[in-house]
């Protein structure tokens, strides 16, 4: 493109200033070029001109809103689908995630009641062990007992009730607990005796050998136990001497 310069004093340069303001034009440049495009085209470049510029720039944005909303509504048209689908996936992951949660109640729940569960049984299992240690202290005690009882009887052979009255005083269950424990327990005239099953095996074998009621004979084969025995029995009448067989029946 070509320059054209010009040069004007300071007076016609205020004039052309407000003839530009009259006109709507933001300058004398402006002007100029308006005076030489009128002379030469025939086209007034002016007021009208500008609105014409102005027009087609708003015409311009119009369309350029236009276009703007036609893409908007494709991209959209083109996005719904997979909205569609990120809304349904995030629908599902929701739920899924409800589910979960839900879930994860549950196994807290069923731990918890496991839990329980086991500490319960640990308990029972405690109890039943401090009960089993318990029963087997006061079995071992009973066993002592009786091996004690059954010890005693056994060294002596026989234990009269006048013996022990001085020491034990529910005599009756004395006699009954040793009769369970297998001890011959006779009720004589005047007492109970209790007797060891062996003794008593010997003490019967040696009086069935005895064939004379001559006390002195008889102190020969019976010691001093079975010889108290002995007599204890005739004085209640459980044995008594056969003169035809010669001899000693018991009457038990």
């Amino acid at each position: 493109m070509k320059v054209v310069m010009l040069k004007v004093d300071e007076e016609t340069y205020k004039r052309l200033e407000e003839l530009a303001r009259k006109r709507g034009l933001l300058s004398v440049n402006e002007l100029i070029k308006a005076m030489i495009l009128k002379e030469v085209s025939g086209k007034e470049y002016g007021h009208s001109s500008r609105l014409d510029e102005l027009g087609s720039a708003a015409k311009t944005k119009g369309v350029l809103e236009k276009l703007i909303l036609v893409i908007d509504r494709k991209i959209q048209d083109k996005i719904n689908p997979f909205t569609s689908k990120i809304d349904d996936l995030a629908r599902k992951y929701a739920d899924l995630l409800e589910r979960v949660e839900s879930l994860e109640e549950r196994v807290a729940a069923l731990q918890q009641k496991i839990a329980s569960m086991e500490g319960e049984e640990r308990a029972q299992q405690a109890r039943h062990r401090h009960a089993m240690a318990r029963s087997e202290r006061s079995e071992s005690k009973r066993e002592r007992r009786r091996r004690s009882i059954m010890e005693i009887l056994k060294e002596q052979g026989i234990l009269f009730e006048s013996d022990v009255a001085g020491r034990i005083r529910d005599r009756d269950t004395f006699f009954l607990k040793l009769q369970r424990l297998g001890a011959i327990v006779l009720e004589l005239r005047n007492e109970r005796v209790a007797i060891d099953p062996d003794f008593w095996k010997e003490f019967v074998e040696k009086v069935q050998s005895i064939s004379t009621n001559n006390e002195e004979d008889i102190a020969k084969v019976l010691n001093d136990r079975e010889l108290r025995l002995f007599r204890a029995l005739r004085e209640s009448a459980l044995i008594y001497f056969d003169a035809v067989s010669s001899k000693w029946r018991l009457l038990l």
